[in-house]
């Protein structure tokens, strides 16, 4: 099948990004409901997995977003299917990461404190479980990873399993996706004919502070108009002063933050068109299945409480993330059913018709319910903070020390109005009761930690 490029917007030999997107067809989003990955003839063998640091699901014009920030991967929406209940089992990298790559629940893989208030990352205990990465390497895929993230380190055993590894967190918010992305090329660009192969990039251009590169600085806000530089020191000095400017201050804030925000995607949106553009040229785009997908989100004060960042709450900005596919053979279209961290690369393998990692059984839409933690990580015993459950439109947020909270998540999707009360909203006890089924049958038992079940 031959597959024309819509954007050339880098030399595939060189793997140098020249200019800003030139992805300007933009295709319509396909909203045909899907209910998994189908390929029109055989399906790849390969796979490329994107996961860009603290993504939100809205910054996606493919999920009602009103800015372009991914146009190069919208020019090819016509073999794009979108998962519109995609949720990360927690709140900040390590532990949503080390899901996604061993396919356990926190309580399961270990990784759920470190000494974050230090300076630079101290695991309390690694991930020791086998890794999607062995399992791909033990069946003839040459692996590689490619992180910015400090958390993504031999310490936290999240490199287990990959034969290549590259990782470059530089000094914070100074590493972006164009400073590491090359080195995905230049090891497709080396990696001989016809190996399989699994790859993981994750960029952290979305993670505070958001510096966006000079050509995309302006594209969703004049920043010449606000009262704020563009530094790290400006942003750290506008958080802290928030909780005591005006609303209108305040407002004016939250617009200049999100703006900087939504265009730190568009950086790893070209580089995602640049590495489509090598696995073209090298003959491999039609043998990969790309993944695209949040870690977990980022809060932009959206409860008006002043807090911009993550791993403090469960809430939806945090926990609901996008999840994307892409082949140009795909079906496109949307698939509602719900997928945690967890299922993304079982989900991937089954389409792949690879065999499953020993122990882990996770395909899209086969869940009852989405769950994650929060562990406080400067904590120095070891402790759940909370949990959440999703179900249609029914959220749960249990605070260990005692307490549900229940949504309607139709009614009020912005979580602004908790039910306390949960036999006012129509499943919301049947919810909290798997809630306990789910909690117990993680928690219970272990010498780390109380389970968090209804008290």
């Amino acid at each position: 099948m031959l597959w024309l490029l819509a954007c050339e917007p880098e030399d595939a030999e060189s793997g140098v990004v020249s200019s800003t997107p030139s992805c300007d067809t933009l295709l319509p989003i396909v909203e045909e409901p899907v209910e998994g990955l189908a390929f029109d003839g055989n399906p790849p063998t390969s796979l490329l997995l994107l996961v860009n640091d603290t993504f939100r699901h809205d910054v996606v014009q493919f999920y009602g977003g009103d800015r372009v920030t991914m146009p190069c991967l919208q020019s090819r929406a016509d073999h794009v299917v979108r998962f519109d209940s995609a949720y990360a089992t927690g709140n900040w990298t390590g532990i949503t990461t080390a899901s996604i790559l061993t396919g356990l629940f926190p309580e399961h893989h270990g990784l759920l404190r470190v000494d974050s208030q230090s300076g630079s990352p101290q695991i309390d205990e690694p991930v020791s479980a086998p890794t999607f990465a062995s399992h791909l390497s033990g069946l003839g895929h040459a692996t590689l990873q490619v992180s910015g993230n400090a958390w993504i380190s031999e310490e936290s055993g999240l490199m287990a399993g990959f034969d290549t590894v590259k990782a470059d967190p530089g000094e914070e918010g100074e590493t972006d996706a164009p400073d590491i992305a090359p080195e995905v090329r230049a090891w497709l660009n080396a990696l001989p004919s016809g190996t399989p192969f699994f790859a993981h990039f994750q960029p952290v251009d979305n993670h505070d502070p958001y510096l966006p590169q000079s050509q995309y600085i302006d594209r969703f806000i004049d920043t010449t108009a606000y009262p704020w530089p563009v530094t790290h020191a400006a942003q750290r000095e506008l958080t802290i002063a928030y909780p005591d400017m005006s609303e209108e201050e305040q407002a004016l804030a939250r617009e200049w933050l999100g703006g900087l925000y939504a265009a730190e995607t568009l950086a790893v949106d070209a580089e995602l068109d640049a590495t489509l553009a090598t696995l073209a040229a090298t003959g491999r785009l039609d043998d990969t299945l790309v993944i695209v997908m949040g870690d977990h989100g980022e809060s932009l004060d959206d409860d008006r409480t002043g807090y911009f960042g993550h791993g403090s709450s469960l809430r939806q900005e945090l926990v609901r993330v996008p999840l994307l596919a892409y082949h140009p053979r795909l079906k496109p279209g949307a698939m509602a059913g719900i997928v945690r961290g967890i299922d993304v690369l079982p989900t991937a393998l089954a389409a792949l018709g690879l065999p499953a990692l020993d122990g882990i059984d996770g395909t899209a839409g086969g869940a009852s319910m989405a769950y994650g933690g929060w562990w406080p990580n400067d904590d120095q015993a070891l402790r759940t903070e909370a949990v959440y459950a999703v179900s249609g439109r029914v959220k749960i947020i249990r605070n260990c020390a005692g307490g549900d909270s229940a949504y309607d998540l139709d009614a009020d999707p912005t979580e602004m109005s908790p039910v306390i009360e949960l036999s006012q909203l129509e499943g919301a006890t049947g919810l909290s009761e798997d809630l306990d089924a789910q909690v117990l049958a993680l928690q219970s038992g272990s010498t780390r930690m109380e389970a968090c079940v209804a008290r």
